[in-house]
């Protein structure tokens, strides 16, 4: 049986995950994702809204979006899968997940906020293939709409 995708608002992500939780990915030897949750355990913005994967006590990937930047979309400002736990189609479910949010929560758009050297090679063909119906902007920038074309065709 596959592991759902949780959701959670900030505080509660941080409830749950902060500082000494046992089921903080703290232990995982992926240095990258424990940097980045670290940063979240101390820094919180307002607006997040954490999208994981967790199997057994740790989470193996995680997304983090921001709600609170356009009133008509969600900004995915990162997105990791544990190097242990890559090619499982992690980032597709969790990327399948933030793109249902916004179309349930009557949002238009999901605005990345920029692509690190790794995004540019693997989340951006993603995205772009997974969110066809909703619009897709990076920085702000629309790079498609889920508006027919005259021809009936989705714009790119």
């Amino acid at each position: 049986m596959e592991t759902p995708v949780f959701q959670l608002a900030g505080n509660a992500f941080m409830a749950r995950y902060g500082a000494g939780e046992a089921k903080c990915i703290r232990e995982s030897p992926a240095e990258a994702m424990t940097t980045r949750l670290q940063y979240f355990s101390t820094v919180l913005f307002g607006g997040e809204l954490f999208f994981g994967i967790e199997l057994g006590d740790r989470i193996v990937a995680l997304a983090c979006c921001l709600d609170n930047l356009e009133p008509d979309a969600l900004t995915l400002s990162y997105l990791s899968v544990d190097p242990e736990y890559k090619n499982r189609k992690l980032a597709t479910r969790l990327v399948t997940a933030i793109r249902d949010f916004v179309k349930d929560n009557g949002l238009v758009a999901l605005d990345v906020s920029g692509y690190s050297a790794w995004g540019q090679l693997y989340l951006q063909h993603l995205l772009r293939r997974e969110c066809v119906n909703i619009e897709l902007r990076e920085c702000g920038k629309v790079v498609h709409s889920a508006q027919p074309s005259e021809c009936g065709v989705l714009t790119v």
